[in-house]
């Protein structure tokens, strides 16, 4: 379902026009603190957030407004463009009638669990998110929405429950939630073959799945004919559901594709050449004494290289902390006084982690338990990194930057339209950061969003979507001058306090 004068619509026109100008204007020291300080604000205000409490209450409003009749009038959350709060006492309310209508659905989300819903709590599993949207009568589109408001991937037709549910959310309270998850069992049960491991299945199936799965809906079957001529569908390409061992578990990660991880793989060899090293300082030892005490004295720096040996492989958790090192990032001292849930929270919590989350997604490729697969954050991440540092060689066209660029160049064209994709925004990028480069804040701000929109298509991934916390910040840092700098400093409040000493901030100049 689309909104008219939406939040997103909104939040647009306030970059584009406003803050787009600040940021770009942001030369000095001081501005660039100031400016750091109201990114920072603008990210944490929940009435320019699109939360999964705001997609909920906002899609009742829509499409259910019986079930708000007795509360009076409410914020309007479907005409506006603010995320704003309702009573509590309207919560508390509302929580009780949707248990009850969870009942129904035999989704079994008690009333506590949907007044944590509507107040901002995160859902942990996939499975919650989609038991709420059969509860609320959400088609695939509006469920599509609840599952990015929750930060989790779009519906996946290689992940079993993803393609059931869009079957039985094809037409809204036809199927309940039991009835899908029987669905599953069946299909389990029945399969005739177990694709296991990343090579496993077809290349280009998830298409032709797709393909499939819009003619068994235009066959317009009914009732206990439509439900078999699914599940005897899957059985009969059982082997495209690819699934893995963690431990001793089977499991099924959502938004797996032999073409995702492919580009995923491509794109890190980009970065590789923008990130080629994390340089380490390490201290000696005297060698004197039994205890041999550290001598600062004897301090040497250690260089570890992203490219991994002969082969060429591309050690994930190498580059990830080259790509920190680069921007500082690993420098950054967090106040322990932070407010949970705030936006610096977030990020503390994203910087700490992130290394562990992609050493789960190497595993998955190596061999070992506790397994990740990419998502679209790792997505955001990863094209934040590459406009970064490709700005970077082309404002700076010394002879080693030159050699780099030459490099990347080569790389688009090697006849694969993922690199053409990439050759095509690494020329709009010299729009920003070329020899000629726009000055005009709107246009910079058009140019980034089309950069990202343009890698994240391919990858199937959804558009950069500005009301999210995460789209917004790395959008916004890229705007700056010196994009990896500001976004430290929007990050962290320790970090301005020490970039506005008379010194030269730990952030500033990181090669």
């Amino acid at each position: 379902m689309s909104y008219s004068n939406s939040l997103t619509t909104g939040i647009q026109t306030y970059i584009r026009t406003t803050l787009a100008q600040k940021i770009t204007a942001s030369t000095t020291v001081r501005r660039i603190g100031r400016t750091a300080r109201e990114i920072r604000a603008y990210l944490s205000d929940p009435s320019t957030l699109s939360t999964p409490d705001f997609v909920i209450r906002r899609y009742l409003q829509a499409c259910h407004p019986g079930l708000l009749d007795d509360y009076g009038p409410l914020p309007d959350l479907v005409a506006g463009q603010k995320n704003l709060p309702w009573p509590q006492q309207v919560i508390e309310s509302l929580a009780s009638r949707l248990a009850a209508l969870s009942k129904e659905q035999q989704a079994a989300i008690s009333a506590s669990q949907w007044r944590n819903y509507l107040t901002g709590s995160s859902a942990r599993k996939r499975e919650q998110v989609l038991a709420m949207a059969f509860t609320l009568k959400m088609d695939s589109d509006q469920t599509l929405d609840l599952l990015l408001a929750f930060g989790m991937e779009p519906f996946s037709v290689r992940y079993p429950l993803d393609l059931i549910c869009m079957f039985c959310l094809k037409d809204p309270g036809t199927y309940t939630w039991a009835q899908a998850q029987d669905m599953l069992r069946e299909f389990l049960a029945r399969r005739t073959s177990q694709a296991c491991g990343t090579t496993a299945a077809t290349a280009g199936m998830t298409e032709q799945i797709e393909a499939d799965l819009d003619e068994l809906f235009g066959q317009h079957l009914q009732g206990s004919n439509a439900r078999d001529a699914l599940i005897r569908y899957m059985v009969d390409h059982s082997g495209e559901f690819i699934s893995f061992r963690d431990g001793k578990k089977e499991v099924f990660l959502p938004g797996y594709t032999l073409g995702r991880t492919a580009q995923y793989h491509r794109l890190t060899e980009y970065l590789a050449v923008l990130y080629p090293h994390t340089i380490t300082a390490i201290p000696g030892k005297d060698g004197q004494g039994s205890d041999r005490q550290w001598d600062p004295k004897l301090w040497h720096n250690r260089t570890e290289y992203v490219d991994g040996g002969s082969a060429g492989e591309i050690s994930l958790s190498a580059l990830t902390r080259a790509m920190f090192w680069s921007a500082g990032w690993t420098e950054i001292w967090w106040d322990g006084e932070i407010e949970p849930g705030s936006f610096q929270d977030n990020m503390r919590k994203f910087c700490e982690n992130y290394e562990q989350h992609i050493g789960k997604v190497s595993r998955l490729f190596r061999g070992g338990s506790t397994i990740a697969y990419f998502d679209r954050r790792d997505a955001l991440l990863f094209i934040f990194f590459f406009i970064s540092g490709c700005g970077k060689l082309l404002t700076d066209p010394d002879y080693d930057a030159e050699h780099r660029l030459s490099r990347l160049r080569d790389m688009t064209c090697s006849g694969d339209s993922f690199d053409r994709t990439l050759g095509s925004v690494l020329k709009k990028l010299e729009e920003l950061y070329g020899e000629f480069a726009t000055e005009d804040a709107a246009l910079r701000f058009r140019i980034l969003c089309r950069c990202f929109n343009m890698i994240l298509a391919p990858m199937d991934h959804a558009n950069l979507y500005l009301p999210a916390q995460f789209d917004r910040f790395v959008l916004l840092a890229l705007l700056a001058e010196d994009p990896e700098e500001l976004a430290g400093v929007v990050m962290s409040e320790s970090v301005w306090e020490e970039y506005a000493m008379p010194y030269t901030s730990p952030l500033a100049g990181k090669k």
